[in-house]
């Protein structure tokens, strides 16, 4: 949703689900393959932890967008955005940012660098949550 955002405002809030794209859901799949990775690297019994395709009941992204924008409890969540007079503008000082990208995501990260794991889509969504919290911090 915000990937190629440069600044303009949004005429409404986006719902985050409903409006969640297969495109998102293909990342999220690579990313979580990249965190069963490194489970197994730590050798954790993920008998009780299921993939994101798993708990989603769908076979790829496309199902995955199905199922996400399907859910009743989920459809009226709002993207971490705030209302300005221009319009609706990313809050990139919400958890959404603050917390997901440099302690959830950077953790993983780390723990797979240190096991010489490769993590490319961690490391692209990662440095493009980073580098708009890192912004807003001057």
């Amino acid at each position: 949703m915000l990937k190629d955002w440069y600044g303009k405002p949004f005429a409404g809030c986006p719902l985050f689900y409903r409006e969640w794209t297969d495109e998102a859901s293909g990342l999220d799949i690579a990313m979580d393959r990249e965190f069963f990775a490194l489970l197994q690297a730590l050798k954790v019994d993920t008998t009780h932890i299921e993939t994101l395709l798993a708990h989603y009941e769908a076979v790829d992204a496309a199902g995955m967008t199905r199922k996400l924008r399907s859910i009743d409890s989920l459809s009226t969540i709002l993207s971490p955005m705030r209302q300005t007079p221009e319009g609706w503008m990313p809050d990139f000082e919400s958890r959404y940012f603050t917390e997901d990208f440099p302690f959830g995501l950077s953790f993983i990260k780390e723990l797979s660098a240190a096991r010489g794991l490769a993590t490319p889509h961690i490391d692209k969504v990662l440095a493009w949550g980073l580098s708009k919290i890192c912004r807003n911090e001057k």
